[in-house]
Formats: structure tokens, C-alpha cells, sequence
């Protein structure tokens, strides 16, 4: 039983570090992509980028929302068992 739990917590240890890894890579990519379409586009067109992709995720999420919402009302519980 504890050999059970020690594994379980060096799992979530393992899991853990690999996700602050994985989350501290997406900051640096995005750090740096967001520098490089700065530098291309301008101060003036690199705030209108950032409204129009803010408008497409609001409208994606928008979307998602309203197919989960079908789907719920057409087989009464869209999470399978």
C-alpha cells in the first residue's frame, strides 16, 4: 500500500514538473512570436491583430458553447459514461 501512494507521488511530482516546463515554454514562444508580428506589423496593425484574434477566439468560444448546447438537448447528456 505505501510502495502504491510513493508511486502515485512521484507520478504527480513527475507530471507536475512537466507541465510548469510545458507552461514556462508556451510563455517564451509566445513572449517571442508576439515580438516579432510587433516588429513587423507595427504599434498601429499589431493592435488591430490583437482585437480581431480576440474577436475570433470570443466567436470560437461563442461557437463551442452553442454546439455543446445542441448536442446536451439532442442525447439529453453530451459527457459519455
Amino acid at each position: 500500500m505505501a510502495a502504491a501512494q510513493s508511486e502515485n507521488i512521484k507520478r504527480i511530482a513527475k507530471d507536475t514538473l512537466l507541465l510548469y516546463i510545458r507552461m514556462l515554454f508556451g510563455m517564451l514562444v509566445s513572449l517571442y512570436t508576439s515580438r516579432v508580428i510587433l516588429n513587423t506589423l507595427g504599434v498601429e496593425d499589431y493592435g488591430v491583430y490583437k482585437v480581431e484574434m480576440k474577436m475570433a477566439e470570443l466567436g470560437f468560444m461563442e461557437i463551442l458553447k452553442k454546439e455543446l448546447t445542441d448536442m446536451e438537448s439532442y442525447t439529453g447528456n453530451w459527457r459519455t459514461k
